[in-house]
Parts: C-alpha cells; sequence; structure tokens
C-alpha cells in the first residue's frame, strides 16, 4: 500500500509557538566550528549540485496541472498601471489574506483544507502565509534580481533522500505531510520582474503563468527543500524513521552526496558530549545545506499573526526539529527547561484542538507519535 503525504501552506509574520521557543530561549553557546572537514565539503558539492539542478529546471520544467491553487492565485493578481515596487508591495500586503483564499492557503483568518500531493508526492500538503519579505527588502531589492527570489519555502517535508528532485506532486496524502509557507507580496515582487522579462521575449518564445510558476517559483523551492533534507539526514542519523526516497522518477542526474554526509554527520555528532548542550545547541552545530547559516537558522519560523487557525501549523512544522534536538541531546542537563513548555504545549493542544484541525486522521497520528517520542525524553 502507498504511503500518503499531506502538504500544509502557512503564513508568517511574527510569533512563535512554545514548541519553538524551545529551540530558541536561551541560546547559550557559540562553540566553534566543530564540524568535520569533509562534512563541510560534502555540503559544499551538494550546493553546487542544488544550483545546477535549479538551472536544469529554468528551461525544463512542465507547467502544473490548470487547476493549481497558486495558479489561480496568479490569475487573480492585477498590476495597477505604473505602480512601482514599493507600491506594489504595499498593496498586496493589504489584501495577502484574500488571495490567500484564492490559492487554498490558511492565513490567520482562515483555515484551508491540506491538498493530498499538491508539490510533495505521496504527501498532505500543507500551505500557510508566510510573510518574510519586508518593505526594506523591497527598498533594496532590482528588479532584475527577481530569479532570485524565494516565494515558497518549505517549512518542513518527511524524505531524506531528495537530492535534485523536483517537487512536482502526486499520489495520495498522509500519515506523511508538508508544510509550505507562501509569501504572497513577495511572490507578487517576483512576478512583476518575470512579466518584464517576458514582455521583451518573441511573441514564440513567451511563458505564461504555468512556466513562470514551475521553472522560478517551484525550482527555488529546492534552496529550502535542501535544508530540510539535511533536518531528516540527522534525525534518521539517531534512529528517528524518516523515509528515505521521494517517489518521483529522477529527471536530470547530478551526484548524489546524501548517503556521504548522513555517515559523516553520525560520526561527528556521536563525538560531541551532548550532556552540556540544550536542544538549540545541537542544531547550530550543523550547517544549513546552502552555505548561509546553520539549521538552527532553519527553524521553521511563522512571520504572521498566531491565530486558532495557523497554531497547529507553527506546531506541525516546528515538531521534526523539536523531535530531532532533544532526541540528539537525550542525556542533556538541560532538559528540565523544557518540561514547562511541555506542559504550556499540552493546553495548547486541548485548547486549540491541534489534531482535529489538521484535518486526517493519519497526520494526526503521526504528531501524536513525534509528540510522546518528545515528552518521553525530557520526562524521563
Amino acid at each position: 500500500m502507498a504511503t500518503k503525504c499531506y502538504a500544509v501552506f502557512i503564513f508568517y509574520q511574527g510569533g512563535d509557538t512554545d514548541v519553538q521557543n524551545i529551540l530558541e530561549e536561551d541560546h547559550r553557546v557559540s562553540r566553534g566550528s566543530k564540524i568535520s572537514p569533509m562534512l563541510e565539503k560534502l555540503l559544499d558539492y551538494q550546493k553546487r549540485g542544488i544550483e545546477l539542478a535549479i538551472a536544469y529546471y529554468r528551461n525544463q520544467a512542465a507547467p502544473p496541472f490548470s487547476s493549481h491553487p497558486l495558479k489561480r492565485l496568479l490569475y487573480a493578481l492585477h498590476f495597477p498601471r505604473g505602480a512601482t515596487d514599493e507600491q506594489l508591495f504595499e498593496q498586496f500586503t493589504d489584501v495577502r489574506y484574500r488571495l490567500a483564499r484564492v490559492g487554498n492557503i490558511s492565513s490567520p483568518v482562515n483555515l484551508q483544507d491540506p491538498i493530498p500531493g499538491l508539490i510533495y508526492n505521496q504527501c498532505m500538503n500543507y500551505l500557510v502565509t508566510d510573510n518574510r519579505m519586508t518593505i526594506a527588502d523591497v527598498l533594496s531589492y532590482e528588479r532584475y534580481e527577481w530569479k532570485r527570489l524565494t516565494p515558497l519555502k518549505v517549512l518542513y517535508h518527511p524524505y531524506r533522500y531528495l537530492n535534485s528532485h523536483y517537487p512536482k506532486g502526486g499520489g495520495e496524502g498522509g500519515p506523511l505531510y508538508c508544510v509550505i509557507g507562501v509569501d504572497i507580496p513577495q511572490l507578487v515582487i517576483m512576478a512583476r520582474g518575470w512579466m518584464d522579462e517576458n514582455a521583451r521575449r518573441p511573441a514564440g518564445e513567451q511563458e505564461g503563468y504555468g512556466h513562470f510558476l514551475s521553472r522560478y517559483v517551484i525550482a527555488n523551492l529546492l534552496y529550502s527543500q535542501s535544508n530540510v533534507t539535511l533536518l531528516n539526514i540527522m534525525a534518521h542519523a539517531i534512529g528517528l524513521d524518516r523515509p528515505n526516497f521521494y517517489l518521483s522518477k529522477r529527471t536530470v542526474y547530478i551526484p548524489s552526496f546524501e548517503k556521504k554526509i548522513e555517515e559523516y554527520m553520525l560520526k561527528f555528532l556521536l563525538s560531541i558530549d551532548t550532556r552540556s548542550y540544550q536542544p538549540d545547541d545541537v542544531l547550530s552545530l550543523i550547517p544549513n545545506a546552502t552555505g548561509t547559516g546553520s539549521l538552527y537558522d532553519e527553524r521553521p519560523l511563522i512571520h504572521d499573526i498566531e491565530t486558532q487557525y495557523v497554531y497547529h501549523l507553527r506546531f506541525m512544522a516546528s515538531l521534526p526539529y523539536m523531535e530531532t534536538a532533544i532526541s540528539w541531546v537525550a542525556d542533556s542537563l538541560y532538559l528540565r527547561k523544557v518540561q514547562v513548555q511541555l506542559q504550556r504545549i499540552d493546553r495548547h493542544i486541548q485548547s486549540y484542538d491541534i489534531y482535529t484541525r489538521c484535518r486526517d486522521p493519519e497526520v494526526a497520528d503521526t504528531l501524536r507519535a513525534m509528540y510522546v517520542r518528545i515528552k518521553d525524553i525530557v520526562l524521563q
């Protein structure tokens, strides 16, 4: 029987949860670069592979199906003639929640159903608003830079060996799930840059919204996809259950270093005396896959108002990070601090009805299992 997986889209803008606080509170130490040189080299190779894959998908990725919710969202955009990027950003920031409904994206004012296999196949896909771009970013942005923008960000996916796989979706839903943040104002700014460049192409070479979505918006997901893949490699190294492969045919062959990364990561982490580490410390020791920081910097923060409509999505995105970090520091002297946080999480699970709000019983069982494992470690 095929394993199912759901994906969820989430809105960001400030705020955090008790789950995220466990990974943020009193970040104590920067212990210097202890990472093994070989692991750093492997991660650098992996980053180059991601960039090669994105360059390939720029020309080869096929448009998504016609009723794709993000494609509907793009068709709902109306650009005022002569508006500057700053004006567009402010205008669409004001209406982002209305547009979120069009794109089947959950927001602080509206809860949407997850979509089986929308972007990550065999998985329940949850979409949520994520306002990462600020007006300061827009003021320093040049329109020719539109291809580097990342309006979609993977907050969590369940796979371990993704490498250069293009997230084109397919299959059924739970018990696996993914959560994806959608920055609608940033998507608008990116679309404006694409439209300008597309208008300069010869008539027979112009692209449609489907090509823009598949070749640029979704292709750029590979950056955050690779960071979550690295988290899952770290989780598997300590014995947590993470599926091996993304069940989709690879369309471009690029050497994969994920198995070697897992091997050297395990050696490195086993060499650490974790009794003096807090959960966030162990994440800070592993560089992220894009060379811009550590896995601590990739915590799934959600930049939007926290309400009953999105708390469960914050919980879903953060729980795998929390499970991985706490499992690595199971003998830590600092886990007693986490007990107080767990008591608050217990209350929120009941008051926000988290397991029901994820709207899939198999996904709910997955979340319960992760949370039970965390509590068993902390309360032992």
